[in-house]
């Protein structure tokens, strides 16, 4: 990520990366043991930078409340990599040896269920009553998103309706929500930038997508609707890291 983005938000970027360390602690060792494993491999932290670059828009960037959500947001996150990865039987998760590989599928995806769990404590904590419910309802998606694509035949066809259907409940659901938790007109921002996001680590991957659709041009559309959704905003350091965010993209 761009170091003047990370610069923008890095004192409650720091503050968010040790809530999660705290949040997470378990006096049981085989919980801690893999919660220890899987942080060291992080991600790029992308979920909390949107929710905290939210709350820039919103002038809350240094409250207690927007640190507790940008965390919540992560847990959730990698809460979702554990049942992924029981899910989709990967035996890696960001070049190591997956949890499930290690421990087995009932470890981890009691390992999952304990971040979710936290994460929700989290948002409880924050005294947001509005998030937990906008949360709820993005679990909800994303449950139903793995369900979606695991109820595909491997050799079947995909349509393009339903391949937008399945990462938009997957991947721009979560970011549209990390997003709007802070700055509810960022919700549609968040949405198509997920949306652009998921198309570009799929043509990355090497991902099949559906006959006549071409990947470039399916992701400069939620590209442009992304930075068209920024147009609304007054002019500001945030609003200008998220264009900053979509030019990686490309």
């Amino acid at each position: 990520m761009n170091n003047t983005i990370t610069q923008l938000i890095e004192d409650p970027l720091r503050q968010v990366e040790q809530c999660y360390a705290e949040a997470l602690r378990s006096d049981v060792p085989l919980m801690q043991t893999i919660v220890d494993y899987c942080g060291q491999k992080r991600g790029k932290m992308l979920r909390p930078m949107l929710t905290l670059l939210s709350a820039g828009v919103e002038k809350t960037l240094h409250s207690r409340s927007t640190v507790l959500l940008a965390t919540a947001m992560e847990m959730l996150h990698n809460a979702s990599l554990f049942h992924d990865d029981v899910v989709d039987e990967d035996t890696t998760r960001r070049g190591q040896p997956s949890a499930n590989s290690r421990w087995g599928n009932k470890a981890a995806v009691l390992c999952g269920d304990y971040h979710l769990a936290k994460a929700m404590q989290l948002i409880k904590d924050s005294g947001r009553d509005d998030a937990y419910t906008l949360v709820s309802q993005t679990v909800v998606s994303m449950s139903e998103g793995e369900l979606m694509q695991l109820s595909l035949d491997k050799n079947s066809t995909r349509s393009t309706d339903t391949y937008l259907r399945i990462i938009g409940c997957k991947t721009a659901s979560l970011m549209s929500t990390c997003c709007a938790i802070a700055c509810p007109s960022m919700k549609e921002f968040g949405y198509n930038y997920g949306m652009a996001f998921q198309i570009k680590d799929d043509m990355t991957d090497g991902e099949a997508f559906p006959a006549g659709v071409e990947p470039s041009a399916l992701l400069e559309k939620y590209k442009a609707a992304a930075l068209q959704s920024l147009q609304a905003l007054p002019a500001s350091k945030y609003r200008d890291a998220r264009k900053e965010m979509m030019r990686a993209l490309s």
